[in-house]
């Protein structure tokens, strides 16, 4: 991609399925299916999507920058506001926001997978959150990406 060039966005599916694992119990698994954009650069990718209502972060926008195949981060704005970086075997501490509070958070992140190029790609993530005086919960992320109508740009309305 020429460097000069602005990256055009491009209207993207995503499949997304969160499995969430606390002691003993039973995973917690959460399908969702949304419409968001993405732009490719020379030094990576940022896709930005409305949470579905099925995952529980209703009016809340995420966006993920992937630099690189082992370093991701997620922000996520509105009624829940947080801003998390994944890089395999690091320790990072977030703080999310929301509607009935604030709650510090530390995470392992164990797994870092992405492959994106101009048709889709995937993004994998597995960590386990610590938020103090809770016991982990282990998550498991992935994301499938397909575009859609090239060049399309996406209607956040």
């Amino acid at each position: 991609m020429n460097d000069n060039k602005k990256a055009t966005p491009r209207k993207v599916n995503l499949t997304i399925r969160s499995e969430q694992y606390h002691l003993d119990t039973p995973p917690i698994t959460i399908d969702s299916n949304t419409e968001g954009e993405m732009n490719l650069s020379p030094t990576g990718c940022k896709i930005v999507y409305r949470e579905a209502s099925e995952t529980g972060l209703g009016n809340t926008i995420t966006t993920i920058f992937v630099e690189g195949e082992n370093n991701v981060r997620m922000e996520r704005f509105g009624a829940n506001t947080i801003n998390m970086e994944f890089t395999k075997g690091k320790t990072h501490t977030s703080i999310m926001n929301t509607p009935y509070g604030s709650i510090t958070i530390s995470y392992l992140t164990s797994k870092v997978e992405a492959d994106i190029s101009e048709s889709g790609g995937m993004i994998n993530l597995t960590y386990s959150i610590n938020s103090f005086g809770e016991y982990p919960v282990k998550t498991n992320l992935n994301i499938s990406i397909d575009t859609k109508d090239q060049g399309e740009k996406y209607n956040w309305k």
